[in-house]
Parts: C-alpha cells; sequence; structure tokens
C-alpha cells in the first residue's frame, strides 16, 4: 500500500485523491499514511477531507468525461495503469462498459488478457449517477 500510495502521488490525476485520504484516515500503518500524505500533498488535497465528499465529487467529475475517468475516444475501453518493471507506469486498455477502478492486475490463464475476474468492492449509481466506482481485479497476458 505505501508504495501504490507513493506512485499514486505521482501521476498528475487528482481522481486518486478520494482512495488516498481514506487510506490517510482509516490505516493504521504509519508508513502508509505518510506516504498517502505525501501524496495528497503533491496532489493539492487535505488529509482531512470529508471523503464522502471527495467521492461524490469524483462521482459528478466523471460526467465531465476527463481523461482519467473515460473510455478511449471510440471505444468499449476503460483505461488502467499497470506497473511494468521495465518500463514503468504502462496505460492498459480494459474492454467493459461498465467503468471501475482496476486496484490489480493478476496472471489469470483461464481468463481473457484485461478481462474482470474479481471485484473487490461494488460499485453504486443512484438515479443513473455514479457514486461509488467498482473496484476489480484484472486478468494479465502471461
Amino acid at each position: 500500500q505505501e508504495a501504490v500510495a507513493e506512485v499514486l502521488g505521482l501521476i498528475p490525476y487528482r481522481t486518486s485523491l478520494p482512495v488516498l485520504i481514506d487510506l490517510y484516515q482509516n490505516t493504521d500503518n504509519d508508513g502508509v499514511r505518510k506516504a498517502c500524505g505525501r501524496s495528497i500533498s503533491r496532489l493539492g488535497g487535505n488529509p482531512s477531507s470529508d471523503v464522502a465528499d471527495m467521492y461524490s465529487l469524483l462521482a459528478d467529475s466523471y460526467y465531465n468525461e476527463p481523461s482519467e475517468l473515460t473510455s478511449f475516444p471510440g471505444e468499449d475501453h476503460q483505461i488502467v495503469w499497470d506497473f511494468n518493471p521495465g518500463l514503468g507506469l504502462v496505460m492498459t486498455p480494459i474492454q467493459t462498459e461498465v467503468f471501475h477502478e482496476a486496484m490489480a492486475m493478476v496472471p489469470n490463464p483461464s481468463a481473457e488478457p484485461n478481462s474482470v475476474i474479481d471485484v473487490m468492492q461494488k460499485g453504486y449509481t443512484l438515479n443513473g449517477r455514479l457514486l461509488r466506482a467498482a473496484m476489480v481485479v484484472v486478468a494479465k497476458a502471461e
């Protein structure tokens, strides 16, 4: 979690602030809290922000179609960041019509690469508006 929190602070998308603030406020691990705090600061956030408000703002921003939350133009894919030891962070398209956040990519020989293989946390909509994106695990090509 500490390494992921640091990496999220290096990606210039404020969309990671709700997750970072949530983790900052709820972790018992001092190293993770410090990493979240540094990333929150880099992204211009406030560690004491109301997490529910942050998720609501994130859901509202989805309808403005920022590039970090929407599909590739003309395609039914979502953007997922994958870490490649030789290349660093690499953007990977995931084919789906449902909006989600890929939290992990794992090798799975029985699943098609870039397909959702597990749901860590369900997503919710209300009156057609996204309240919380689903957190999923995606199959990675071996």
